[in-house]
């Protein structure tokens, strides 16, 4: 297979939301964001009160195919995981509340993780980045609607996504 670098490996692992560094304006743009996103009232407040983690892995028996899993914590835990999937490649994706979109995944020459979501009623993009500090950034946009949120990096021991 030669020496190639796997891009989404600086991706990979367990990043959990940076409560501590959160601000009243990021409660207000979850909100507006979501509104915008269309995410129904019942899954706005369950959103707004979890505590979410996000993973990305590879798969172990399909070279260059990838998951990526959500986690929440909160009044109702939820686990979620999307893949496996191909950079550049669209795959399907249910939402929660049953929304369809079509889900690619990819990275662009500045290392940036990029995901859009299409549906047929409404459409995001979210563009992740590695800052200095070595913590996930993930900004999405929905209609000119923006959030950007801060996960760090922990431990994760959950073996139960390894057969994901």
């Amino acid at each position: 297979m030669g020496d190639k670098k796997d891009p989404m490996e600086p991706y990979y692992g367990t990043w959990i939301f940076d409560y501590e560094n959160a601000d009243d304006d990021d409660a207000k743009n979850l909100e507006a964001y979501l509104l915008e996103f269309k995410v129904g009232f019942f899954y706005r407040k369950l959103m707004r009160m979890a505590t979410p983690r996000v993973k990305f892995r590879n798969t172990k028996s399909q070279p260059g195919k990838y998951f990526f899993i959500t986690k929440s914590k909160g009044l109702v835990s939820k686990r979620f995981a999307l893949g496996p999937w191909t950079l550049n490649e669209a795959i399907d994706e249910v939402r929660a509340d049953g929304t369809k979109f079509k889900s690619t995944f990819s990275i662009d020459e500045d290392g940036r993780l990029i995901q859009e979501q299409i549906g047929d009623k409404v459409s995001s993009k979210t563009v992740r980045i590695i800052n200095e500090k070595g913590q996930l950034v993930g900004t999405a946009t929905c209609n000119g609607v923006t959030i950007s949120r801060r996960y760090n990096k922990i431990e994760d021991d959950d073996s139960a996504d390894e057969e994901t």
